[in-house]
């Protein structure tokens, strides 16, 4: 029936039963079993979001939001008595301006088409991910995703200065005026940032754009340990004006990527590797600034060896190192991925003892660690070391072993993720009594028939 009447509404252009649709909407890259929904809506404009959802709400139909699908919590993974309603036809880079150093965008596109529209105007987004590719800023904003510059340039929630979103019952929230400095009231598009599409369809936005630096130079440093790396990373931060970037690797994850893509350009030792990246006007004074930030590590005993990178082909190596992790999914037939945050205090000793612990379940079990640096969000991905795929229950022990270390720790389970269908048990855990009701009654509130992404966040 709901099928009927949104077919009705929106022509089969837009509509789709899930037995028919493209096997790309029932699952997300977490490679899990797929799931067929009762249909996939691929709306055209924020008018036919909203009557897709008007027509879900009435009918008391679950409804599963989708962007590019790259998440790894099961955020965007269909139920079978639900809705899919995917952005992906709504991929309209509406305005980059240039004086007010923003973009109007739909929520369809990508980081990389957005990127490359501001780049033609001399600007960038700051938030930058690996899955840039496919990654489609709607979803960007409903989990408020992070990347590799947070530490200088913040989160998605830093970066979204306006939104649009359809609210379950099908009714328009714009919210796009733009302004960095807007203090009339309740700033609404923050209830949506994060909220992993519980609390509605973000259609729009518009985001901050920063001007392009001309100059950047790459290195890689090899530390001792964590607790070298985060002294280095103060060297940096307070010799390096333009540091962008500080990425860590250890050698677990390293020697993986180097392998896998067939080049090492810092062999030969046992501790994490550091990718930094400066930025600037004038490539003679950035680099000279570096080499000499690099000569002064040395002097200081911190670092163990470092190569600063020549061209641009060796900078895109030195990238690629760091973006492997996409490919531990073809490597391994089981990825247990986590991204955490943690407190620098006692890391190392965290690090081993988890280490030990899985080794513990298995001898074959690998655990992979690389990350932020800049604000210690760190992700582990646990592999067998033969490739083989593990079994269900193995695969949910590591997953406990892990978040048994990291809040025993102190830290977040989700670093920027989000909660998604995987982790949303684990809620009462790492949220008060009184943070899980308040979260509940806002959830209410927006969305009383419980249409919206059910059995996500919590």
């Amino acid at each position: 029936m709901t099928l009927d009447v949104l077919l009705s509404a929106l022509g089969p252009q837009a509509v789709q039963a899930g037995c028919d649709a493209n096997r790309s909407y029932l699952t997300d890259w977490t490679s899990r079993k797929p799931v067929v929904p009762l249909a996939v809506v691929r709306p055209g404009s924020t008018e036919e979001v909203s009557k897709a959802l008007a027509i879900c709400n009435e009918h008391g139909v679950p409804v599963v939001p989708q962007g590019g699908r790259t998440g790894l919590v099961g955020g965007a993974q269909p139920i079978e008595n639900g809705v899919v309603i995917s952005m992906d036809r709504m991929t309209a880079v509406e305005e980059i301006s240039l004086g007010a150093r923003t973009a109007r965008v739909q929520s369809g596109v990508t980081l990389n088409q957005l990127q490359d529209a501001a780049h033609e105007h001399g600007l960038f987004f700051p938030v930058d991910i690996s899955s840039r590719s496919s990654c489609q800023i709607g979803g960007m904003i409903s989990t408020n995703a992070g990347g590799v510059r947070v530490f200088r340039d913040g989160m998605m929630r830093n970066n979204v200065l306006g939104l649009e979103v359809v609210l379950p019952d099908g009714r328009i929230l714009s919210a796009m005026n733009g302004f960095l400095k807007n203090n009339t009231g309740y700033d609404l598009k923050q209830m949506f940032i994060g909220a992993e599409g519980t609390l509605g369809i973000v259609t729009g936005a518009v985001l901050r754009l920063r001007p392009v630096m001309p100059v950047k130079v790459t290195a890689l440093l090899r530390v001792e340990e964590l607790t070298r790396a985060l002294q280095v990373l103060e060297v940096l931060e307070a010799r390096l004006s333009g540091l962008a970037v500080c990425e860590i690797m250890w050698p677990g994850y390293y020697n993986f990527a180097s392998g896998f893509r067939g080049f090492d350009p810092l062999p030969g030792s046992d501790g994490p590797t550091l990718l930094i990246e400066v930025e600037g006007a004038e490539e003679t004074t950035v680099r000279a600034q570096v080499q000499r930030t690099i000569e002064v590590l040395f002097e200081r005993e911190l670092v163990l060896d470092g190569t600063i990178s020549q061209s641009g082909r060796q900078t895109e190596e030195f990238w690629m190192l760091r973006d492997s992790s996409q490919m531990l999914y073809q490597a391994f037939g089981s990825v247990v991925t986590v991204d955490v945050s943690l407190y620098p205090d006692g890391i190392d000793d965290m690090v081993d003892t988890l280490n030990s612990r899985l080794t513990a379940m298995s001898p074959r079990l690998r655990c992979l660690w690389f990350g932020h640096l800049g604000d210690m969000n760190l992700h582990i991905s646990v592999v067998d070391a033969t490739g083989a795929a593990m079994a269900p229950e193995l695969y949910h022990q590591i997953e406990e072993c892990i978040f048994s270390a990291v809040i025993a720790h102190g830290g977040s389970i989700s670093a920027e993720h989000g909660m998604g269908a995987y982790k949303a048990h684990q809620m009462p855990r790492i949220r008060s009594t009184e943070e899980q009701a308040l979260s509940r009654a806002l959830r209410d509130s927006f969305d009383p028939k419980g249409i919206m992404n059910p059995g996500r966040l919590f």
